[in-house]
């Protein structure tokens, strides 16, 4: 079997660096709900990501303006300095990220079994791989089976990223698992691609909400790591 993971949000949880910088930064300055703040800052993120990727807008500059959105639209203001601030505790929150137990014994699991592990992520080359340096990922993932969007010109949902890890990979579509967290990037991208597809809904979306459904929904890493163990001793 061969299992494709997406890395933010679905490798490690994507709130670790936001609560960090929350807490270092502002403290109790603002009366915050974290999850609110998340989706709202992935939300203008997600819109913001293909300037950022034709060079239009820097990725702290992005990072700065989608708080400074976020923010507003929970009722707080912060201008262009504090936003910027933020940003940057952030970014060095981003570095410092780990796997959760539960998610360094899922990869185990798959190196003991023989299974072929990649990872297909989007974003700037520099960026995603100082994450996945943090997150030690090297252990379990050879170097040629990961996958960065700026590096291979294509970002999910676009078939090519697909096609492009499915070729460098020599992978069979029948055996192919794609996991990841975002409707958009990944459960739309890997159904067209004609993989399988593990939607790791870790924020309970409404998946009424999605245009295909995935092969399989689970909501947290232990289900996930459930079900992966489940799919390699059925085949």
């Amino acid at each position: 079997m061969n299992f494709i993971f997406d890395v933010d949000d679905t490798l490690y949880d994507l709130t670790q660096p936001l609560k960090n910088a929350i807490k270092t930064l502002w403290g109790n300055q603002f009366s915050l709900d974290v999850e609110q703040l998340f989706t709202l800052t992935r939300k203008h993120g997600d819109a913001l990501f293909p300037k950022i990727m034709r060079g239009e807008i820097s990725l702290d500059d992005a990072g700065a303006l989608r708080v400074c959105m976020a923010m507003e639209e929970m009722g707080y203001t912060i201008d262009q300095k504090e936003a910027d601030r933020f940003q940057q505790c952030y970014r060095q929150s981003e570095y410092k990220i780990s796997l959760s137990a539960e998610m360094r014994n899922l990869l185990d699991f798959l190196k003991d079994q023989h299974q072929t592990v990649g990872i297909l992520t989007n974003g700037l080359t520099a960026h995603q791989q100082k994450k996945i340096d943090s997150l030690k990922l090297i252990q379990w993932v050879e170097k040629e089976n990961i996958f960065i969007s700026e590096a291979i010109h294509a970002s999910k949902p676009d078939l090519k990223a697909f096609d492009h890890v499915e070729k460098a990979m020599d992978l069979n579509k029948s055996e192919t698992y794609y996991i990841g967290d975002s409707p958009q990037h990944d459960v739309k991208g890997a159904i067209q691609a004609g993989w399988h597809m593990i939607f790791l809904n870790r924020r309970h979306r409404d998946v009424t909400t999605l245009p295909k459904r995935p092969d399989f929904i689970v909501t947290s890493e232990s289900e996930l790591s459930k079900l992966i163990k489940k799919i390699t001793m059925i085949r």
